[in-house]
């Protein structure tokens, strides 16, 4: 048995390879980015032979920095990107040049059709997902049948974006539950290929690859792909899972009563459930996890630290120059001029996004307004505001699971922050956990996969065990009873500006 897992996490704008050890300690990493094409408006491709050269070029680095024979690695697994469509012939090889990845919308159309035969609510109903449907893979799979005929005639496996390397790693057409329960046509409550779906579609389970749990070994690494990868033949391939689930997973979420806050430019949050979640406004989405026979139940924002990073590009010009001359990073001198400020920021309210699920398009707002505020009010307040909106994911997910969530872990970029982990647990009431994986979770998550499929660890609860907690925020009472006052406030301000702010935007 080798030393290493290796973990490939292919994400939307880059690969990110990591080396961890048996321990589930990372040795060293990879980031490596790759082009997205817009040929025309709501086109979004990629060249898969950009995702293989960045599999090669970043598998022969990793190993190098670290001095690790490739006789050492005990297995190879996945995360990527989801809702993308890669079509490949019988011999493997690529239909189409450029493939849609999960932003391409161009399927209007075909969404059109799908929604008038099936219905939002029928859909939701069989696949716990709710987002565009024109970004989903039957879309795009009609959409290719109507305008590239050719490319659907010599088709004869329809792939995901990881699933396609595995495909160039091993010769097999496979893919996991977690990644097939974010194409559309998937039944969750099932956990296969929804019937329903294929025929309104006209789409065939044979166009679809097996489906496997994501600790499922799906191959070896044969012998003309180890001389491009410069890995040993023979070494066990593991499927892996979407990076959804590999992120929530790497965060160390594989119990129930536990949430993760994930903040970066955008935000969610997710819990493990024992069956997949609905709720009448589609705002849930439900995936299968990495441990077979559980599922992720998410809620998404499309906002989130994005508002923290508009405050350092408009009103932190002085911060910027600072932290150049010091070499330090600008957020922490921001988060030292927040700092100071009292919970609360003297009655200056931020609110991210006013319509949350409902009007996406909506914008934030800062409310309270006083002579008496000043920048370092504003960046406390933004800090506030993205915890309470936190807060009501949070809620809403404790809501729709009948369950009490115990402790928060938090990653993303906004976990780097000691005062914004202090504001979470203030704003929340519960204990805050950063892992050691912050910036790592989707490779770790993935990485956590192959040592259960291959035997190094016996579960994920010991995968888990391995993990590092970093930091542990416990609530300060006095200013969690502060923000306990103000959260109804924020959201009945919510409620009085919606209307106002459609009918001002139009």
């Amino acid at each position: 048995m080798g030393e290493y897992i290796l973990a490939y996490d292919l994400g939307t704008t880059g690969l990110k390879t990591a080396l961890f050890k048996d321990t589930g300690e990372l040795e060293s990493s990879v980031y490596l980015e790759y082009k997205t094409y817009y040929k025309h408006p709501k086109w979004a491709e990629q060249d898969p032979k950009e995702w293989w050269r960045a599999i090669c070029i970043s598998t022969r680095k990793v190993l190098g920095e670290a001095r690790v024979d490739p006789e050492k690695i005990a297995c190879i697994s996945f995360s990527g990107q989801q809702m993308g469509l890669v079509p490949v012939t019988k011999k493997g090889n690529l239909s189409r040049k450029t493939t849609m990845i999960w932003t391409d919308s161009r399927a209007d159309k075909q969404a059109q059709l799908i929604q008038n035969k099936l219905g939002w609510q029928k859909f939701y109903s069989i696949t716990a997902r709710g987002e565009m449907l024109s970004q989903y893979p039957p879309a795009k799979i009609m959409w290719i049948r109507e305008n590239e005929p050719s490319v659907f005639q010599k088709t004869y496996k329809f792939l995901q974006i990881k699933d396609y390397i595995i495909l160039r790693l091993t010769g097999e057409f496979v893919t996991d539950f977690s990644e097939a329960s974010d194409t559309g046509l998937f039944n969750i409550r099932k956990r296969r290929w929804s019937e329903k779906i294929l025929e309104v579609t006209g789409i065939t389970e044979e166009m679809l690859p097996m489906l496997h749990k994501s600790t499922d070994v799906v191959g070896q690494i044969t012998e003309k792909a180890s001389k491009e990868v410069s890995l040993k033949a023979g070494t066990p391939v593991v499927v892996g899972g979407g990076d959804s689930t590999c992120a929530l997973t790497g965060a160390g979420l594989v119990k129930e009563r536990e949430c993760c806050v994930y903040i970066g430019s955008i935000m969610w949050a997710g819990i493990v459930t024992k069956k997949p979640l609905f709720d009448r406004e589609i705002r849930l989405s439900s995936y299968c996890h990495l441990i077979s026979g559980k599922y992720n139940s998410l809620l998404h924002l499309i906002s989130g630290g994005i508002f923290y990073r508009w405050a350092r590009d408009n009103l932190c010009d002085s911060e910027i120059v600072a932290a150049e001359k010091k070499r330090v990073n600008v957020y922490g001198i921001m988060d030292s001029k927040a700092s100071p400020v009292k919970a609360g920021a003297d009655g200056l309210l931020f609110l991210p996004q006013l319509g949350l699920y409902e009007n996406p398009e909506s914008p934030g707002t800062f409310v309270g307004l006083r002579l008496t505020h000043r920048k370092e009010h504003f960046l406390r307040s933004i800090l506030e505001g993205v915890a309470y909106t936190a807060k009501r994911l949070v809620k809403l997910l404790e809501d729709r699971s009948g369950k009490s969530l115990k402790r928060i872990r938090m990653t993303g970029g906004g976990a780097k922050s000691k005062l914004w982990r202090q504001i979470m647990a203030d704003v929340l009431g519960k204990d805050v956990m950063v892992p050691s994986s912050v910036q790592e979770s989707s490779a770790l998550g993935a990485a956590m996969a192959g040592g259960v499929g291959t035997g190094i660890f016996k579960d994920f609860t010991e995968a888990k065990d391995s993990l590092e907690t970093i930091d542990v925020r416990h609530p300060n009472m006095k200013a969690h009873k502060i923000y306990n006052k103000t959260y109804p406030v924020t959201r009945k301000i919510r409620e009085i500006l919606e209307p106002y702010v459609l009918r001002s935007s139009e």
